[in-house]
């Protein structure tokens, strides 16, 4: 009997954890309707056939140019029972290709963000949110064609998919040589470009480690996610003095060009501290301070020196007081 009892409560427990399997798959099947749908991209090429088209597209159509692209017809056939379920577009009577009531697009401009997301800003209200995956192969400043996808959640911004681009930004770049197992590979000096950059073989040939690059960008290649990049100008040697001005005047678009007007300020800044500057201040100089820096630091702005007394120590901090010589709304300044 006892043997008997446990059996029954063994079949009850598997009885209700069937139960609770099956509510998790109802569950799991409740939230993916409720999931985002993200056109791939066949079905992004079919889409940007409605952004701006050229008289009537009918479906033949479509079947032409993705067939032109290597597409099989009963593939795009069926990406384009999806778009036509998801309602971004609706398939005529006569076999024309329309706007579905979800087919809203809108022109704009790209704002990336270092960690690889990024915003599309447009005329409308509200900026759209474009997914990491979706960022690939455009960069700050470009402007494009954008689908809106809505959000699943209401109180979150809707999500851009890059459809057209329209018109590209800045495509200049900084590189910086480096030494991976042998063999020399270039690194991107900005944040928002996560993807790898391949230069010309012949060029890699004669550069050295640390080499600074300013190069112009290509074309992004889907498969191997890497840019293709010519090279422009060699700035020097990341360990060369004055590197930081060179690559900051060539990031942001400064002419590096040397304005005479300062001249004379420049020449009234003494290369010691004079008499005049010590009278209200404590001379330190017999210290031994010493600055902790990497190996490639060219700014020693600040130094330390620690002083042991019989209660505990002093510590020393001197910083480079650069307001003493460079006044506010000066031509420097």
């Amino acid at each position: 009997m006892v043997k008997r009892k446990r059996a029954s409560q063994a079949t009850a427990a598997q009885s209700s954890s069937r139960k609770v399997k099956k509510s998790g798959r109802d569950f799991s099947r409740k939230r993916s309707r409720n999931e985002e749908f993200f056109p791939d991209s066949l079905q992004r090429q079919i889409l940007c056939a409605l952004v701006d088209p050229e008289g009537v597209v009918s479906v033949s159509d479509v079947y032409e140019q993705c067939r032109s692209a290597g597409h099989k017809k009963s593939i795009v056939q069926q990406k384009l029972g999806e778009l036509e379920r998801h309602k971004f577009l609706v398939i005529g009577s006569d076999a024309e290709v329309l706007e579905g009531p979800l087919f809203h697009v809108a022109s704009g401009s790209v704002e990336l963000h270092r960690d690889g997301f990024g915003f599309f800003v447009h005329d409308g209200e509200g900026d759209w949110y474009i997914r990491s995956s979706d960022a690939r192969g455009i960069l700050n400043g470009d402007r494009m064609v954008a689908l809106r996808i809505p959000n699943s959640s209401p109180d979150r911004a809707p999500f851009a998919v890059p459809l057209v681009l329209t018109q590209q930004g800045s495509r200049r770049i900084i590189l910086i040589v480096e030494e991976r197992k042998t063999k020399l590979v270039t690194r991107v000096l900005a944040d928002e470009i996560k993807d790898q950059v391949l230069l010309a073989e012949e060029v890699l040939l004669t550069a050295s480690p640390g080499d600074v690059i300013v190069a112009e960008l290509g074309r992004f290649d889907v498969q191997s996610e890497a840019w293709s990049a010519t090279m422009i100008q060699s700035l020097g040697n990341i360990n060369d003095p004055g590197i930081e001005v060179s690559i900051s005047l060539h990031k942001f678009g400064i002419p590096g060009v040397r304005d005479e007007s300062l001249d004379p300020e420049v020449a009234a800044i003494p290369e010691m501290v004079d008499e005049a500057s010590l009278s209200s201040r404590v001379d330190l100089r017999g210290l031994p301070f010493v600055t902790i820096d990497g190996p490639d630091a060219k700014d020693f702005d600040d130094a330390v020196y620690v002083e042991r007394r019989d209660e505990g120590y002093i510590l020393y901090v001197a910083i480079a007081d650069v307001s003493h010589y460079v006044k506010q709304r000066s031509l420097i300044d």
